[in-house]
């Protein structure tokens, strides 16, 4: 190794092979970039590299190669004295589990033991003092997961009927989250520093009211020096100036959103582009808007939270607003076959308003 990029990617010059210099980065493993706008990133990204070029620099290794993708960078395994590279920094608590899609990754196993136990001792990255880009506030999930969990519910946004977001008017984190930004000086803390990038979390005041909220970049609008930001304690997003951003307080960074986006479980409602869409969404907010509200979390699909939603003290389906949409006319019964539950079987045979639903084969 005779060049390092970054942490985990270096120039190597091999011997008795046709590709004589190739950039090589080793698999399963992530260091984080080394980003000024994150407290802790740039620290840590430089404490990988100087790990790296000490362990490794001017070194003779060995490598197994995994794949070569389309800008000729070879993704291996690298051994220095018969050391996995990639395993010393996950040691170190330098570096994380990383895999992409479906991809193979040969020593996972000893990758995940290894990243377990910098956890357990709290090295490096796992110390609590940064927010890590794999678990970042608003950061989607995937695929699908059946839930049995349940929570007062209070709207915060609407999209429209088909889309919206709840938060737990009870949570003592979102009163601390609150009262902390209520003492937040924008010039204490700097604006964020280009590049800017998507998923940047930032603190930033809302048009509405001017007060300051956790918020995150969602889109980048050219050269305009505007970004599109979610304040994702709440659900609404809104375009701001690079000059109005500042950088998130270390004890902010890592307390979790606080608003989950939410659909109608196991049901079809009218989109707001539909004949019938905005008054789906008049009568949705009607409904629901600062109104006390439970919710029971049946499925998380994704990013979204399939729920029902009743009112305080009620557990009858037929009272729910679930049902409420049906019976007025904006939402079917989703035939998807996913969202099975007693719940479901339930809500597809309860009697709206002389309709009897029966469930479809």
């Amino acid at each position: 190794c005779f060049f390092f990029f970054s942490s985990r990617r270096r120039h190597t010059r091999c011997s008795g092979v046709s590709w004589a210099r190739r950039c090589v980065q080793e698999t399963g493993i992530r260091c984080l970039p080394n980003d000024k706008n994150i407290p802790g990133y740039e620290k840590f990204s430089n404490e990988a590299l100087k790990f790296s070029k000490e362990q490794f620099l001017q070194r003779d290794c060995e490598i197994e190669v995994e794949h070569c993708d389309n800008r000729g960078i070879i993704h291996a395994n690298v051994f220095i004295q018969k050391k996995n590279a990639a395993a010393l920094l996950l040691e170190a608590g330098l570096a994380h589990v990383h895999t992409v899609g479906k991809a193979t990754v040969k020593h996972i196993d000893i990758y995940r033991t290894v990243e377990g136990a910098a956890r357990a001792d709290k090295k490096g990255i796992w110390s609590g003092k940064v927010q890590l880009d794999f678990t970042a506030p608003g950061k989607k999930s995937a695929g699908y997961k059946t839930l049995s969990q349940n929570q007062r519910a209070l709207v915060s946004e609407i999209a429209d009927a088909t889309s919206f977001y709840i938060q737990d008017p009870t949570s003592k984190q979102l009163g601390e989250i609150e009262e902390l930004l209520s003492e937040f000086d924008e010039d204490k803390f700097g604006r964020l520093e280009p590049p800017i990038k998507v998923g940047t979390p930032c603190v930033t005041q809302f048009s509405g009211d001017g007060q300051y909220y956790r918020s995150k970049i969602t889109k980048l609008h050219g050269a305009q020096d505007k970004y599109k930001v979610e304040f994702f304690d709440y659900g609404n997003s809104e375009d701001k100036e690079g000059k109005s951003l500042r950088k998130m307080p270390p004890q902010l960074i890592n307390l979790e959103a606080q608003a989950k986006h939410c659909r109608l479980a196991y049901l079809k409602v009218a989109p707001y582009d539909h004949d019938a869409g905005e008054d789906a969404a008049n009568y949705f907010r009607e409904i629901t808007w600062e109104r006390k509200l439970q919710a029971d979390l049946e499925y998380l699909d994704n990013d979204t939270y399939g729920i029902l939603l009743y009112p305080i003290g009620q557990g009858d389906l037929t009272k729910s607003i679930n049902a409420l949409m049906i019976a007025n006319g904006f939402a079917r019964i989703s035939s998807c076959l996913l969202y099975t539950s007693d719940a479901a079987d339930d809500l597809l045979c309860v009697d709206l308003g002389g309709r009897r639903i029966i469930k479809k084969k």
